[in-house]
């Protein structure tokens, strides 16, 4: 287990989140998953004046680096992928929602699932870095794609090339819920920006009176199709889609 939480893991997981709709009438079809995963070696997949972007085939995680400064924004929080000290949330990389009609029940599988189970594929298009998670058990295929530009890194995940059979509905994707995190510290070095009013910052403290700080929030509202009558606590809609890290002299702003 990794000793200190990276404060940005809650925040992250719930803010970047894509709604789908579905509906409960989808008819069943095969599912399949490739005999033989695709795979791309761990090593540089692009890079330009200002960036490096890596691929770890192992821990399946991507890794950008400032070649100016030599600081490093990792899909797995860096020191914890330093150390080797990772958990199951830590090197998960895209988590999914989904609605079970049979059981008239929500669930979520986590991209770790995936990646110990080996169904993950990855390949290079042209400057692209393309993944695919097999999730087996609702039988949903979700893509994920890396591409570096000049000045920022994009993640993105195409929406006619997810696939359902239809035992499972897809109800929400979180991407990336570690990239922009940062470490723990007292010393105020570290903070991260949050789209709450108009804008706050939350540093990194090691410890708030025993808890540690998080946001969440929904982007633009539910989705219209699986909100729900009556909503047991009434949450204001982030309309803001934006949030940030600081560490030391480094920082990286998201754009959702």
């Amino acid at each position: 287990m990794v000793r200190k939480k990276q404060i940005a893991a809650l925040f992250t997981a719930l803010l970047i989140v894509l709604q789908l709709s579905s509906c409960s009438s989808t008819p069943e079809r095969e599912y399949k998953i490739p005999e033989k995963m695709n795979k791309v070696q761990s090593g540089v997949i692009d890079q330009n004046d200002r960036f490096v972007m890596k691929w770890d085939n192992d821990q399946k995680c991507v890794i950008l680096e400032n070649k100016e400064t030599g600081h490093v924004w990792c899909t797995i929080p860096y020191d914890a992928y330093l150390k080797d000290d990772i958990n199951s949330n830590l090197i998960s990389p895209l988590n999914i929602s989904y609605y079970l009609p049979d059981e008239a029940a929500d669930d979520l599988s986590k991209g770790y699932e995936c990646i110990e189970n080996q169904l993950v594929s990855s390949e290079k298009d042209g400057r692209k870095l393309k993944l695919k998670f097999y999730f087996s058990d609702p039988e949903i295929t979700v893509p994920l794609e890396f591409e570096l530009h000049d000045d920022h890194i994009t993640a993105s995940v195409p929406f006619n090339e997810i696939e359902e059979s239809g035992k499972a509905l897809l109800t929400e994707v979180s991407v990336l819920p570690y990239f922009c995190s940062v470490p723990n510290s007292n010393d105020k070095s570290s903070y991260l920006f949050v789209p709450s009013g108009s804008g706050a910052l939350m540093y990194a403290d090691e410890n708030v009176q025993g808890f540690s700080r998080s946001f969440t929030g929904k982007v633009f509202g539910e989705d219209l199709a699986s909100t729900r009558l009556n909503p047991s606590e009434s949450v204001k809609n982030v309309l803001m889609p934006v949030f940030g890290a600081k560490y030391n002299n480094n920082s990286l702003f998201a754009v959702i």
